[in-house]
């Protein structure tokens, strides 16, 4: 019955998130490789999503999702994995956290949304999970011959095999997020990637990533605290992003995009 409601949750995450498929059509050996692949670490991510999803509910808001998953995929489309649908869900949750899953999923609770100030800051929180699944850290993989290569469990075997090591991955995935978290290095690598992926390639302006992170560290609450836990203290995040951008000369673009975001984060009950 567990495997049952597992499945029926990715379900349901897939209906409310409206996703399609990310595979890519094949060709030569290479391109099969990478097409399995990419399949493995979308049912892996599906399946952690569908953990999150069960634990916390999820915000059936379809203007508001849609919303995230345009943005999303915007930012996606500039990363370095522009072929990966990027999948964005609410979790129905006052708690301030965003979990990349892996395989374009990504969940982030209305506790979030609500904190958030203009699309400037939306769109590095989701830059930031976007360069979680660019930099492999979100599913257990390893750069290899130019294509991403999963550890040999998750690839041998077929059907029950397959499934079983699925969610095992996914269950050892849900305790990292949500006890110890992932390294201080992936946290500060991912808010570096994304700020660059927000600001550079997406022009919103700079400062929106490190306002949000510094307003974060001095009005932290009960509704933070599993984020404080599982991420590097944020007098740390805000210095090393303000060293890479004197490092890189980034220019301000005063791109925020407050309308807009207000006017969603007003349909988000």
């Amino acid at each position: 019955m567990r495997k049952i409601r597992i499945f029926l949750l990715a379900a349901l995450v897939l209906t409310i998130v409206t996703c399609s498929s990310s595979e890519e059509k094949e060709g030569s050996a290479d391109e099969a490789v990478v097409t399995s692949e990419l399949k493995q670490e979308v049912n892996i991510g599906r399946a952690l999503a569908a953990r999150l999803v069960k634990k916390y509910g999820i915000v059936k808001n379809e203007e508001v999702t849609s919303y995230l998953n345009l943005l999303a995929n915007s930012i996606g489309s500039v990363s370095q994995r522009p072929n990966l649908k990027m999948r964005v869900g609410i979790l129905d949750t006052d708690e301030v956290n965003a979990f990349a899953c892996g395989g374009g999923y990504v969940l982030i609770t209305r506790g979030t949304i609500r904190k958030i100030k203009n699309e400037g800051e939306l769109s590095f929180v989701l830059a930031h999970e976007m360069a979680h699944m660019v930099l492999g850290h979100s599913v257990k993989v390893k750069k290899q011959g130019g294509f991403v290569e999963f550890i040999a469990n998750f690839l041998g075997g077929g059907g029950a095999l397959m499934n079983m090591a699925i969610e095992q991955a996914s269950a050892e995935m849900e305790k990292q997020l949500l006890e110890t978290g992932r390294s201080k290095e992936y946290e500060l690598a991912a808010d570096r990637d994304g700020l660059l992926l927000s600001s550079v390639s997406m022009t919103y302006d700079y400062s929106a990533g490190i306002n949000l992170i510094r307003r974060s560290g001095t009005e932290a609450s009960k509704e933070d605290e599993l984020r404080n836990k599982t991420h590097p203290p944020y007098a740390e995040r805000v210095a090393q992003l303000e060293a890479l951008v004197k490092e890189q000369g980034i220019a301000k673009s005063n791109k925020f995009n407050e309308a807009r975001f207000q006017r969603y984060l007003n349909l988000l009950k």
